[in-house]
């Protein structure tokens, strides 16, 4: 119904006001308001700005059928403080616009309707709509009728901003919750760092993303995880990483701070970084990841979806996210010192095994590099590779209860000291069970010698019912052991050594883990070291 023919005003408002009071958000009062002038301003498309008291900036709450070069133009109202000024004169103001919208009919005359929203002296924001209308055209009534009703649009406008940032609160708080529990429900970092990528991806709705971390010695960004795109479409890879180094990521990094970016192909700075090359980035969100101050890493979003730019909500909720990737980094950092410093003692006692036995020198080592061949083949977790890399180090640690007598003695052994020797599993799993972190791991330095037909020791297990890890580490450690030299035996040559694996499939070894390790050594540079 046009306003000015109205015959009973006190029904329209309180129709309206009622009309008003049913809407849940700020975009569906505007239309709401805007509806009813739309004979007179004859609008094609308008913005709703709402002042953000944090950053007491205007902020694109909501655009309709603006065109990029449209929303570019209100941004200059916004910078050149012509909103400010409107807010102040506290009635609707046109504005030129010097965008050509291209209509046959219709007046030629475009302009910016801009209506400030406001209550008492508290500035809420502004409506702006493109008009196709005279200014001469618009009489007293119209303006009158026009504040009067953006008067009381403006108070529920306010309410419902209350509303919205109580429930941006309660979602940044479930997100936040969302992330503590998955840095809280693993160690391992990329595991970490994938579900909160896909997390920013799902809350700041994202076409893609991606995770880069500082390498630690050289400083430069490597892509670490990405969700949305592979990263094998993404040009920033560790063999061309100075890509990342001249871009807009690099940009966050060097000054820790935030940037958004609305279009990205013509942002002059970057225009010759190859960060994105064909991935056809428009808007672009990168948050720095920072520990004490230090930048480590970034979290970049692309392509926001649903709206043409990201907005300060984004960026708290990307903020939020980065920072319980950049604790799960500290933390990864933390384990892995203590891990060094762990594995430093374990080290100690190998030393120690070996002042012992001389001719055992290198051999935990060895057995280790040979397990960890094998359950990188068999696609082991990166638990179940880390027990093997310290019990794989400490599986004969029970050779120091072991009489030197007989673990150096130069002839065969006998009967009753071959039995002593049988003992330095058991005593090498009680010297390390008391160890937590090493619990999953034991069974390697326990049952390392069982065999696969059930005929080993100390527990007589067959087949799978021997531990997997034990399984791997029986044919580390008699390959090590083969082409090695020995009190009583020179090392065996190599294809010897593999032909007694084959030979041991099924019966001593597990015949499927003997197989991937012989294809493992076949392509790798032990087999090439070991045939020398």
């Amino acid at each position: 119904m046009h306003p000015m023919k109205l015959k009973n005003e006190a029904k329209f408002l309180q129709q309206f006001w009622k009309s008003l009071m049913t809407e849940s958000k700020i975009d569906g009062v505007s239309k709401k308001f805007l509806s009813l002038f739309k004979e007179v301003f004859n609008y094609h498309g308008y913005a709703v700005l709402i002042l953000n008291e944090e950053t007491n900036q205007f902020d694109f709450s909501y655009t309709y059928q603006l065109s990029k070069n449209n929303l570019d133009e209100v941004t200059n109202l916004i910078e050149e403080g012509v909103i400010d000024w409107a807010l102040k004169e506290s009635k609707p103001i046109l504005i030129p616009t010097f965008t050509k919208i291209g209509l046959s009919n219709g007046p030629s005359k475009n302009n910016f309707l801009i209506i400030p929203l406001a209550v008492s002296d508290r500035r809420i924001g502004a409506i702006i709509s493109l008009c196709y209308v005279e200014e001469k055209s618009v009489n007293q009534q119209i303006l009158d009728l026009l504040t009067f009703l953006a008067s009381q649009v403006s108070i529920v406008v306010e309410n419902l901003k209350l509303n919205s940032k109580m429930q941006h609160k309660k979602e940044e708080l479930s997100i936040l919750l969302k992330s503590s529990m998955i840095v809280s429900s693993s160690l391992e970092l990329n595991k970490i760092m994938e579900s909160i990528l896909k997390l920013a991806l799902k809350e700041v709705k994202s076409e893609y993303g991606v995770l880069s971390l500082l390498d630690r010695q050289t400083k430069k960004l490597i892509p670490q995880v990405s969700s949305g795109i592979s990263l094998s479409m993404i040009a920033m890879t560790k063999e061309n990483s100075d890509v990342l180094n001249k871009g807009a990521l690099e940009w966050v990094v060097k000054n820790n701070k935030p940037l958004i970016i609305d279009d990205y192909p013509k942002d002059a700075r970057f225009q010759n970084s190859k960060e994105f090359i064909n991935l056809h980035l428009q808007t672009l969100l990168v948050v720095p990841l920072s520990i004490a101050g230090q930048v480590i890493g970034v979290l970049a979003l692309c392509n926001c979806l649903n709206k043409p730019f990201y907005t300060k909500n984004d960026l708290d909720i990307a903020f939020g996210l980065a920072n319980y990737v950049a604790i799960a980094i500290k933390n990864r950092f933390l384990y892995e010192d203590l891990q060094h410093s762990f594995l430093d003692t374990v080290k100690a006692l190998i030393k120690a095994i070996e002042a012992k036995d001389p001719y055992t020198k290198g051999h935990s080592e060895g057995v280790t590099k040979y397990s960890l061949q094998i359950a990188q083949a068999l696609n082991l977790s990166e638990k179940e590779i880390e027990m093997i890399k310290f019990c794989g180090l400490l599986h004969d640690i029970g050779k120091i209860g072991i009489r030197d007598s007989i673990l150096s003695k130069p002839s065969k052994l006998t009967r009753g000291e071959y039995e002593i020797t049988k003992k330095h599993p058991i005593i090498g799993e009680n010297m390390v069970k008391h160890i937590k972190f090493l619990q999953p791991g034991l069974c390697l330095v326990r049952h390392h010698h069982e065999r696969y037909d059930g005929t080993g020791y100390p527990d007589g297990l067959k087949g799978k019912d021997i531990p997997l890890l034990a399984r791997i580490g029986a044919i580390a450690d008699a390959f090590d052991a083969m082409v090695s030299d020995r009190p009583y035996r020179r090392a065996l040559p190599l294809q010897e050594a593999l032909k007694e694996l084959k030979e041991g499939a099924g019966t001593q070894f597990d015949p499927e883990i003997v197989r991937v390790f012989l294809s493992t050594l076949k392509l790798s540079s032990i087999f090439a070291d070991n045939k020398k």
